[in-house]
């Protein structure tokens, strides 16, 4: 997806483009209205930026996989 090659930062060992997939999924629940909607709010490095604080090494790596798959 096009949408996904865009410029995100790495949080943690999630990649930029494992970030900007959280972005969108986020948006799909959160979309722009007449209020910004998730992306806008940079949820996909909150997400990320949660489960690398409070996940185990082996609860991130499922997480992880569950994205990529």
């Amino acid at each position: 997806m096009h949408v996904l090659r865009r410029h995100t930062a790495r949080v943690g060992a999630f990649t930029a483009q494992d970030v900007a997939l959280l972005d969108e999924v986020a948006d799909t629940i959160l979309p722009e209205t007449k209020t910004p909607g998730a992306k806008a709010a940079h949820v996909g490095p909150f997400m990320a930026l949660m489960v690398t604080d409070t996940y185990d090494e082996q609860q991130q790596g499922i997480f992880r996989d569950g994205i990529r798959n």
